[in-house]
């Protein structure tokens, strides 16, 4: 239980004073990833508090790798496959990352 307050306290502070990074009229793309595939995972509840803070300084965007392949040489060779490729160019174009891992 400990670390669960811990965790949300540091996303909380995360969300709510960013005043280093402020640049007026800024909003910031933040990519979230959660590592557990679990329907009900405590990590990704964490990252869709995040979200539901709803900082006016951030979009943060939760982005679902339920459908990302294992790593595979033979798929390797048929070209990335596409959820790959989407995922790649979400973060790419991101400000920043929010990774929630068990």
């Amino acid at each position: 239980m400990k670390i669960f307050f811990t965790i949300f306290f540091l996303l909380n502070f995360f969300l709510v004073d960013i005043k280093s990074l402020h640049v007026q009229g800024r909003v910031y793309n933040i990519i979230a990833i959660s590592g557990s595939l679990k329907k009900t995972s405590t990590h990704t509840g964490l990252l869709r508090a995040c979200v539901q803070a709803n900082n006016p300084r951030l979009s943060i965007k939760i982005v679902d790798i339920s459908e990302f392949p294992m790593f595979n040489e033979d798929l390797e060779k048929e070209g990335t496959p596409s959820v790959v490729k989407n995922i790649f160019n979400q973060v790419k174009s991101a400000d920043g990352l929010i990774f929630a891992v068990p």
